[in-house]
C-alpha cells in the first residue's frame, strides 16, 4: 500500500509511470524477482513458479487459429511465390473530374483539395441540412460502444461510396442520400480491436472485365478481421473473379492469433494494380505479437503477388508450410499513399 505521498518516478525507455495514493495498490511496486517475465506478462510476483525455458519463444507456427480469426472460412490454399500483378488501366484518381473525391485523399497525389468553389465564406452560413444517412452499424445491447466515425466517403460520378465501422459498403445518392444498395460484410463484434473503424472505401476499374459487365468498376476495403472484400460498384455483389467468392484471407501466413489483434482500418492503396495491405496490432498485449508485414495483391484477381518483411527482407513470398511471417515486428498502421510512376508505396511504421 502506499502513503498519501504521491510518487513521483521518471521511467526510461517507455515504461509505463504509476502514482497512486492512500488506499491503492502500487501495482507498479512489484519487488524484483529472479525469474523472468512469465509468458504475457511484464512481471513476476514474489513465490511465482520458474516459467519453462520457452517463456520467451515465439508460438509455434503449427499452433491452430482460435475460431473466427479466419471469420469467412476462406480456403487459403498452398503458399505462393512472388509474382507480378495485372497490368493496370489508368485509375480515376489520376485525374479526378471536377465534382468528384474519387479517393481518400481525392487523388494519387493525396492533394486533398477539392476545386470546387460554390461555398465561399461569404456564403458559408447560409448552407442547410441536405440529408441523413444512418449505416445502421450499432453496438447490440449488451456490447460496450466501441463504434467510431472515422469514414472519408467517395464521390465518382453520380455514386457516394462509404463503409461503416463495421466494414459494411454502401453506395448513396449524393444529392438525396437515398441508399442505392448495402453490402454486409457480417463483422463480428470480436473482430473489434481498440476501435471499429473503417476510414474508406477504394474504387477500381478492371482491366479485364470489359465497360458494361459486372465488376467493371469496383469498390474494395480491407476489413477488421482481415479479409481484401470486393464488390461491384453498380449492384455492390461481390465480384466473383476476386479470391475465394470476393474476398481474400489476410490471416494466411500470420501464425496463432485471436480475434481483434490484427485488424486493418484504413483503404488500401493500389499501386500498378497490386493492392497494397498494412495492419494494425493491438499493442503491449505480447512479446511475438503478430507481424506487421506489407503485402500486395492483385486488384484483379486477388492473387499473392508479393511481402515485404523487416526479418525476413530477402524472402518475398509466401511464408512455407509450418513457417509464418515473422512476429514482434513493427506495423504500419495508417493510410498509405503510392506513385504508380516510380513503383513504390510510402507507409509509417509504428515501433510502440
Amino acid at each position: 500500500m502506499m502513503s498519501n505521498t504521491t510518487m513521483l518516478r521518471t521511467l526510461l525507455l517507455g515504461a509505463t509511470i504509476i502514482a497512486g495514493t492512500a488506499g491503492v495498490t502500487a501495482l507498479a511496486q512489484v519487488p524484483p524477482a529472479d525469474q523472468p517475465p512469465g509468458n504475457g506478462n511484464a512481471t513476476v510476483s514474489p513465490g511465482t513458479p520458474t516459467p519453462p525455458t520457452d517463456a520467451f519463444s515465439a508460438p509455434s507456427p503449427n499452433a491452430p487459429q482460435a475460431p473466427g480469426v479466419n471469420a469467412a472460412n476462406i480456403p487459403d490454399g498452398p503458399p505462393a511465390e512472388p509474382s507480378e500483378a495485372t497490368p493496370m488501366v489508368e485509375q480515376v484518381t489520376a485525374n479526378p473530374a471536377h465534382d468528384d473525391w474519387p479517393g481518400y485523399g481525392r487523388d494519387d497525389r493525396a492533394t486533398r483539395f477539392s476545386p470546387l468553389d460554390q461555398i465561399t465564406p461569404s456564403n458559408v452560413s447560409h448552407l442547410k441540412r441536405a440529408f441523413i444517412y444512418h449505416t445502421g452499424s450499432k453496438p447490440a445491447p449488451g456490447q460496450v460502444n466501441k463504434w467510431a466515425a472515422e469514414t472519408t466517403p467517395i464521390k465518382v460520378g453520380d455514386g457516394l461510396y462509404m463503409c461503416s465501422a463495421m466494414n459494411d459498403m454502401m453506395r448513396i445518392d449524393p444529392a438525396t442520400g437515398k441508399e442505392v444498395w448495402h453490402f454486409h460484410a457480417n463483422e463480428k463484434y470480436d473482430s473489434i480491436p481498440y476501435t471499429a473503424a473503417c476510414k474508406a472505401v477504394v474504387y477500381y476499374t478492371s482491366s479485364t472485365v470489359p465497360e458494361g459487365e459486372h465488376c467493371h468498376h469496383r469498390i474494395l476495403e480491407a476489413t477488421l478481421d482481415e479479409r481484401l472484400i470486393e464488390v461491384d460498384s453498380e449492384d455492390g455483389k461481390v465480384c466473383e473473379g476476386f479470391g475465394w467468392h470476393g474476398m481474400v484471407n489476410l490471416m494466411k501466413g500470420m501464425g496463432e492469433s485471436v480475434p481483434g489483434f490484427v485488424a486493418e482500418t484504413a483503404p488500401p492503396p493500389i499501386v500498378n494494380g497490386a493492392i497494397i495491405t498494412n495492419q494494425e496490432i493491438l499493442d503491449g498485449q505480447r512479446r511475438w505479437a503478430p507481424s506487421g508485414v506489407i503485402r500486395g495483391y492483385d486488384a484483379e484477381t486477388g492473387r499473392f503477388l508479393w511481402a515485404w518483411d523487416v526479418n525476413r527482407p530477402h524472402e518475398h513470398g509466401e511464408p512455407k508450410e509450418g513457417e509464418h511471417y515473422s512476429r514482434g515486428t513493427p506495423n504500419s498502421w495508417a493510410a498509405m499513399i503510392g506513385d504508380n510512376a516510380l513503383g513504390l508505396v510510402y507507409t509509417n511504421h509504428c515501433l510502440a
